[in-house]
């Protein structure tokens, strides 16, 4: 609420019921809505993303939300004894890479009726110089 009220925004909050209401409102109104990337929910309609200031964090820590908040990533976990049991598979995880508009691309695919495995498949064969270089040199 304090970005709206820093910005101008006319504002109000809804709750949906569960998350096909909130896939379906998103969709079907013209309005703000949260969502995380990578994800194909919102594919079909192409939202655009909302631009705030850059992130200050010295205003976040005096409770001054006018910027963006700070950019979060996507990790990778593993298992505490993976890398001893498995440390082949632990260097292809560390090695392993997307690029996000790649992996919205890989999603709008099954979203528009691909299978899962179909466009797994196609990508594996179409970019096996991309993944050769995760594979580590042994196996």
């Amino acid at each position: 609420m304090q970005w709206a009220t820093f910005h101008g925004m006319p504002f109000a909050i809804g709750i949906s019921k569960g998350f096909p209401q909130y896939a379906s409102m998103s969709a079907n109104a013209r309005t703000l809505f949260h969502c995380w990337l990578p994800d194909a929910t919102h594919v079909q309609i192409d939202p655009s993303l909302l631009h705030f200031p850059r992130h200050q964090a010295s205003e976040w820590a005096e409770n001054y939300y006018r910027t963006s908040d700070a950019q979060s990533s996507i990790v990778k976990f593993v298992s505490r004894d993976l890398r001893s049991r498995a440390p082949n598979v632990v260097k292809f995880l560390e090695s392993f890479e997307f690029e996000l508009t790649e992996m919205q691309d890989l999603l709008t695919q099954v979203v528009l009726g691909a299978s899962i495995t179909e466009v797994a498949c196609e990508w594996a064969r179409s970019k096996r110089s991309v993944w050769q270089r995760w594979v580590p040199i042994e196996t």
